[in-house]
């Protein structure tokens, strides 16, 4: 009887252990795509040509930022004696 009782501890250790490390796996596996995702969409969003987009609150529609020292809803300067 203490046999039986033995034989299904140690069948449950090595579940649960074996849980543990499937877990500890996936868990690794995961963290490391999210980084190297991570890492990827910096890399791409110093690229030229890369527009980042914001949500205006009023329409919540998403619209490119505007250049630095335009004024709101204006494009961007015209040289002087176009």
């Amino acid at each position: 009887m203490i046999a039986r009782i033995v034989v299904f501890l140690l069948i449950m250790a090595a579940i649960y252990i074996g849980y543990i490390l499937i877990r500890r796996g996936f868990r690794q596996y995961f963290e490391n795509a999210d980084t190297e995702a991570r890492e990827r969409h910096k890399l791409e969003a110093r690229r030229d040509g890369v527009v980042e987009l914001e949500r205006d609150p009023d329409t919540g529609v998403y619209k490119p930022n505007p250049p630095p020292g335009a004024g709101p809803g204006r494009g961007p300067e015209e040289p002087p004696g176009s």
